[in-house]
């Protein structure tokens, strides 16, 4: 029961008990068509650290979580395994082109074939 100020000394019961599953007050996740939305309480608990079964459990909502800015280490056995973190724009990488004039300003080795090469062992042995 709650006091309002409106409702004077008089409980008013919380409607909200009504509208939403026992499950999503207890644990603050919601779950709509197949996906679910992590309460406040979820990701205040997961800090920067969480485990490897919570980041399979919540992997999207995770992704969501580091695209805007947090950083996220990932445990197993209580020990740290990994770190994720949301991926920047940064500049795109240089081509490197300059490959065919360097291999043209090459020597061409000009060795022995493979038939030279076995008829020489051929010959060289007693």
């Amino acid at each position: 029961m709650r006091r309002f100020s409106w409702s004077g000394t008089a409980p008013v019961l919380d409607p909200l008990a009504r509208w939403i599953r026992a499950d999503v007050l207890t644990t603050g996740d919601l779950t709509i068509s197949g996906h679910t939305v992590l309460g406040e309480g979820a990701i205040a608990d997961w800090g920067r650290v969480v485990t490897v079964r919570d980041a399979k459990a919540h992997l999207s909502n995770l992704l969501d979580w580091v695209s805007s800015g947090h950083e996220v280490t990932i445990t197993s056995d209580g020990r740290p395994k990994a770190r994720l973190v949301g991926a920047s724009e940064g500049k795109p990488r240089k081509v490197f082109q300059g490959m065919g004039d360097y291999l043209l300003k090459q020597p061409i080795h000009r060795g022995l074939s493979a038939d030279e090469i076995i008829r020489f062992e051929r010959d060289s042995r007693p």
